[in-house]
This record gives C-alpha cells, sequence and structure tokens, in this order.
C-alpha cells in the first residue's frame, strides 16, 4: 500500500511537471521572451560606385580612412564614425532646407545639378592642406592647393561642388556648424551660377543666417587675417562679447542696437567690402539684411541673388570693380523697387520692430 501511495505521488509530481500545451488565444506578456530584443540596426544601403571612386580618390591623396555615404541633398566622404558623421550631415541638409525656403528653389538638382555635393570630413589638419591639391589636379583647378592650406574649411563651387573641413580640434557638433555654414556659402555661388565671385558681404551673411537658423546660435567665422582681427567686440557696432557659441537673440540685440545708433556702414559703403574688410557689425548687418528680403516674400531672397549674378560683371577678378557695385544696386532696384538708401531705411525700420 505504502508503495502504490509512493508510486501514485511520484506519477502525480510527473504529471504536474509536464508542460502544458499553449493555448493559441493567449497572447505572450509585452516585454518578454525573445521577440522583444531590439532589432539590430540595418546596414547602410549600397553606395554608388563613382561615389566610392571619387572617396577612395580622396582617401589616397590625403592619406586618410574615409567612408562614404549617401544623403538626400550631401554625399559625404569622412573619416568620423557613422553616427558623428549623421550630426555633420544634418546640420548641411537642414541648412540648405532653410535656403530652399527662402530662396523658392526648387531642390539641389536646380543648384548642383545631378551630382550631389560632396562633404569631405577629414581627421587634421594634414590631410585636410592635401585636399586642395586633389582637387586641383583631378578638377583642373589652379591654385586651390594653396586656398585650402591657408584656411580651415573651404567651400569648392566648380566644378565638383565640395565642402572640405577637419576634425582637430573641433568635434561633430562643431562641425555641423562649419556645414551649415559653408553650406550657404555654396548656395550663394551655385545659385543661378555664373562662375564668378560672388559678393562676400552676401556669402559671410548667408553662412551666418543659415547656421543661426538652424542652431539658434552662431560659431563658425569666414576671414582673412585682417577681418579676424575685426571680427569682435572693438569693431563698429558691436555690443558682442565674443563670438563662440553667440546666441542668435543677443546677436539681433546687438545689430538692433547698432541700427538704432547708426553706427554701421551704409548699404553703400557697405557693398564694396572684401572679406578681410567684414567684421561683426558688417556680418551682423549682411544676415540682417537677408533676414529681412525673406520677411518680404517667398523667394525673395533667390530674386535678388539672381538678379545680381545676371547684372554682374563678365570679368572674372577677386578685387571688387564700380560694375560690381553697379550690379547690386541694380538688383536691389529691380526686385525690390527701391533705392538702396531707401532700402536701407526699410531694413532698419524692420530691425527696429522685430529684434
Amino acid at each position: 500500500m505504502a508503495l502504490l501511495v509512493v508510486l501514485a505521488s511520484f506519477a502525480s509530481g510527473v504529471l504536474a511537471q509536464t508542460p502544458k500545451k499553449p493555448d493559441p488565444k493567449t497572447k505572450p506578456p509585452v516585454g518578454k521572451g525573445l521577440a522583444s530584443k531590439p532589432a539590430p540596426p540595418p546596414p547602410p544601403p549600397p553606395i554608388a560606385k563613382e561615389l566610392e571612386e571619387e572617396v577612395a580618390s580622396i582617401a589616397a591623396a590625403t592619406g586618410a580612412r574615409l567612408s562614404a555615404s549617401e544623403h538626400p541633398v550631401f554625399d559625404c566622404a569622412s573619416s568620423l564614425s557613422r553616427d558623428e558623421t549623421l550630426i555633420v550631415v544634418d546640420g548641411a541638409e537642414k541648412a540648405f532646407a532653410v535656403f530652399k525656403e527662402i530662396s523658392g528653389v526648387s531642390g539641389p538638382a536646380e543648384m548642383f545639378g545631378i551630382k550631389k555635393p560632396l562633404l569631405v570630413i577629414l581627421p587634421g589638419a594634414e590631410s585636410y592642406k592635401k585636399l586642395g591639391y586633389w582637387y586641383e589636379k583631378a578638377k583642373g583647378r589652379p591654385g586651390m592647393g594653396d586656398a585650402v592650406a591657408n584656411s580651415t574649411y573651404f567651400p569648392f563651387d566648380s566644378p565638383r561642388c565640395l565642402i572640405g573641413m577637419h576634425l582637430k580640434p573641433s568635434d561633430a557638433v562643431g562641425l555641423a556648424h562649419v556645414a551649415a555654414h559653408e553650406t550657404g556659402h555654396l548656395c550663394v555661388q551655385r545659385y543661378k551660377f555664373n562662375s564668378n565671385y560672388s559678393p562676400p558681404w552676401l556669402c559671410e551673411g548667408m553662412g551666418a543666417y543659415l547656421e543661426a537658423r538652424v542652431f539658434g546660435i552662431t560659431n563658425c567665422y569666414c576671414f582673412s587675417p585682417g577681418g579676424a582681427q575685426r571680427y569682435g567686440a572693438a569693431d563698429a557696432g558691436a555690443v558682442l562679447e565674443k563670438l563662440s557659441d553667440l546666441q542668435f537673440a543677443k546677436w539681433k540685440t546687438a545689430v538692433k542696437a547698432a541700427a538704432k545708433s547708426r553706427q554701421l556702414k551704409t548699404f553703400a559703403n557697405f557693398i564694396p567690402l572684401q572679406l578681410s574688410e567684414l567684421g561683426a557689425g558688417e556680418v551682423g548687418k549682411a544676415w540682417s539684411m537677408i533676414d529681412y528680403m525673406a520677411s518680404l516674400g517667398p523667394g525673395k531672397v533667390g530674386a535678388f541673388i539672381g538678379a545680381v549674378k545676371r547684372l554682374w560683371p563678365a570679368a572674372v577678378v577677386y578685387e571688387h570693380t564700380p560694375a560690381k557695385t553697379a550690379a547690386q544696386e541694380k538688383a536691389i532696384l529691380e526686385v525690390f523697387g527701391v533705392e538702396v538708401a531707401g532700402f536701407e531705411e526699410q531694413w532698419r525700420a524692420y530691425v527696429m520692430a522685430k529684434y
């Protein structure tokens, strides 16, 4: 009898441990089991062969390890990780979106053709300097090597649209600012392209404006040594303690104060300035004039740049000439219906009311 009890108990234990068949109506608990593990990120899409070959050519010339990637507006050759590269590219993509909004351009193909512009992110100054000599040789542009060697980032507008930059001593976030700013230069140079020098105030103003619109902070400035010395609190109209990580709202306040006191150069005296002659006050006026043009309606910024390009003198010279002044003055009258002096007073009223 005792043996039968033991066997019965053993049998009941075995039966108790036998798993039941799952009820098909019962859903598994959320967050448990193998199905809840996050799926690995998908591999990046395959890169076009032409882009791979171009990036390999740049890598061989600069000695940098570069990865190619494609994005909606820009292609990229980067020495950074995939995540860091996306941070930088995002700055350029958002900057182009702002330019598209204020210019009325239909899309990147209208600006750059069927070949996307290329962002080249190199690891340091040595590899970056070699980029200009690669471009000079590969694209037939004499002088680009020396031009790039004397800079820390550079927009190439023709024949290959390219923005070159390098990491040290910056980081991915800093380079995102660079990418947005240099996109502004590239857009001015390429819009209604005429293979000639564009007004420095317009190029630099657009760079500062797009960077500020994307980030709410400006942290990137381009000029020759003379301009670098003046691009601070000592120049006319500057109520700025620093230009690093400068909040857009603070720069607006400085522009308003300078406009109210009429400290800044008049637009007639502002037009001829070269890059080396631009200071914080001048660049503040430049981006605020672009802001005012944009406020007058969709496409007004593009209409102005287009008129400047159409009226621009045919002679390809870096220096300012009276014909360049005339082109900009005529463009103001053609697009906005007032002479330069009248346009300036309208800009001043806008700044006083909005800033």
